[in-house]
C-alpha cells in the first residue's frame, strides 16, 4: 500500500473497508503501512472524518516505526479533535510490564497548543506513576512535554510546573518527576523549585526521598564518580543556604552535608582502588 499517494478513491477504501484489514494484518505481524506514512501531518486530511480509524492507524504506525512522528505534529492534529487520545497514546507505549519510558522518546512541547493540555498531562503523569518506579538514572518520560515548546506557550508551561509543585509537594514520586524535568529540560527553574519546595515542606525525611542531585551520567576515562556526586550535592547545598527559613532547615542541611561527606569518602575509596590496581590517572 503506497500511503504517500492518496486519492479520493483510496480514501474511500481506507475509510470503509481497509481499517479492519490494517488492524488484522498488523496483529499478524504484517505491516501494510509504509514509512511514507511518516508524513502523517500532511496526510491527515486524506483519512477522512473517521477519527477512530485515524487514531488506530497512528498507534499502529507508532508501534512499527520509532519516532515516526518525532515532532508530534501528527499527534497534535488528533488531539485537536480528541485530547483524551493522549492517554491512549502513552498507554500504547508500554509494550509490557517491564517497559520503562524515557524522556528521549519524543519532543512534544508543541502539544501546549491544545486547550486542555494541563489536564491531559496530569493524566499521563498519573499513568506513569502507576506503571514505573523512579530510580533517578534515565530521564523521566514527562520531559517530552517541556522541550521545544513554542514561545507563545512557554509561560503557560512554566505556570503548570509551579502549580504542579504546589499541588504535589507531598508526593515524592511526583516530586521526582518535577525535579527530573527541572534538571533535564528546564534547568533555569531548578533553584526556584527547590527553594519553593522548602517553604511548602521542610521535613528532612520527605526531602531525602527526592533526587535533588543531578545524575552524573556515563563518564569516559578515569572519572572519580564520588567527586562528581559530591559536587552535585554541593550545588544543592549552595541553593538551600540561600533560603530564609533559618533554623527550620538545620536537619536538611545536616542531611546534605552527610551526603557530601559520604561521596567524598567514596571518592577516596575509588582512588585507593585504582592505585592498588595500578590504573593511570
Amino acid at each position: 500500500m503506497n500511503t504517500g499517494s492518496f486519492t479520493p478513491k483510496n480514501q474511500e477504501k481506507l475509510s470503509k473497508g481497509w481499517g479492519p484489514l490494517l488492524s488484522a494484518k498488523h496483529d499478524q505481524g504484517t505491516n501494510l503501512i509504509t514509512s511514507a506514512f511518516g508524513t502523517f501531518e500532511n496526510q491527515f486530511h486524506n483519512l477522512g472524518n473517521n477519527l477512530e480509524l485515524i487514531q488506530k492507524v497512528y498507534l499502529i504506525q507508532c508501534s512499527a516505526y520509532d519516532h515516526f512522528d518525532y515532532g508530534g505534529r501528527g499527534l497534535l492534529k488528533i488531539l485537536e479533535k480528541d485530547s483524551k487520545f493522549l492517554i491512549e497514546y502513552v498507554s500504547s507505549l508500554y509494550k509490557d510490564e517491564k517497559t520503562y519510558l524515557t524522556g528521549s522518546h519524543e519532543q512534544l512541547g508543541i502539544l501546549w497548543a491544545i486547550a486542555d493540555i494541563e489536564t491531559r498531562i496530569d493524566e499521563v503523569i498519573h499513568l506513569i506513576t502507576q506503571k514505573e518506579n523512579y530510580y533517578g538514572i534515565l530521564e523521566d518520560f514527562s520531559n517530552v512535554f517541556f522541550r521545544k515548546i513554542p514561545e507563545e506557550f512557554d509561560k503557560r508551561a512554566l505556570r503548570y510546573l509551579y502549580s504542579f509543585l504546589e499541588n504535589n509537594f507531598q508526593y515524592p514520586r511526583k516530586m521526582n518527576m518535577l525535579v527530573d524535568i527541572a534538571h533535564n529540560s528546564r534547568p533555569e527553574i531548578f533553584e526556584n523549585i527547590l527553594l519553593k519546595y522548602l517553604h511548602y515542606n521542610n521535613d528532612v525525611d520527605a526531602f531525602a526521598k527526592i533526587h535533588w542531585q543531578k545524575d552524573v551520567g556515563t563518564q569516559m576515562g578515569q572519572t572519580i564518580f564520588g567527586d562528581l556526586w559530591a559536587e552535585e550535592w554541593v550545588k544543592v547545598k549552595d541553593i538551600v543556604y540561600k533560603s530564609d527559613l533559618g533554623t527550620e532547615l538545620i536537619p536538611i542541611k545536616k542531611h546534605i552535608n552527610n551526603r557530601i561527606d559520604e561521596y567524598r569518602v567514596h571518592a577516596e575509596h575509588e582512588r585507593q582502588h585504582r592505585f592498588i590496581r595500578g590504573d593511570d590517572f
